[in-house]
């Protein structure tokens, strides 16, 4: 059972990396239009996990690496291809628990988007995780991050909490991440 769970929390704070809405109803800001490469992601997933007394903290270091991974913005809509591969180091109670290494080839990502001058607001996902069979893709739901451009240079990041309670168990998780996209 306490397998299960640990289990179930690293699999729900990457699927919800991406599935964390803030109500952003902005429209698509015409710098963001066009094609942008995948330089650089990371993320840190922190979930503590509240059963009755027993508490479990986890921490999941996700990077990916040698990304070959494109993503087209363009009145509204998303569309994403390429491939990359994903690393993610699990720890639990502060103990590393397993170190996780997965090629993604042939991904596919798509979706819509709205944007303000500052946030960017993403249904559906532009990366798509799959951990042995697992897919831990977003779940369709509005994603919204903080976007800059600086020259050809796009940085989108993200740091939200959650907080969900359901049947005695109460999970807080939070989300950081950042990944730098250049325009092709």
């Amino acid at each position: 059972m306490y397998r299960r769970v640990l289990s179930f929390i690293a699999v729900i704070g990457v699927a919800l990396l991406w599935a964390c809405d803030n109500g952003n109803d902005g429209t698509p800001s015409n710098t963001l239009e066009g094609t942008w490469n995948l330089e650089t992601m990371t993320a840190k997933i922190t979930a503590e996990a509240t059963v009755s007394t027993f508490t479990v903290t986890t921490e999941n270091n996700i990077e990916i690496v040698d990304p070959n991974y494109q993503m087209t913005l363009e009145g509204g809509n998303l569309t994403a291809s390429g491939s990359y591969t994903v690393t993610n180091q699990v720890f639990i109670i502060g103990a590393e628990f397993t170190n996780l290494e997965n090629e993604i080839t042939n991904a596919q990502g798509n979706g819509t988007y709205t944007s303000t001058d500052t946030q960017i607001t993403f249904t559906g996902g532009f990366i798509n995780f799959n951990f042995d069979g697992t897919d831990l893709s977003a779940t369709g739901e509005p994603a919204v991050s903080n976007y800059t451009i600086s020259g050809n240079v796009l940085t989108v990041s993200q740091d939200q909490t959650v907080v969900e309670s359901e049947q005695g168990t109460t999970v807080v998780t939070r989300f950081v991440s950042t990944a730098t996209w250049r325009r092709q």
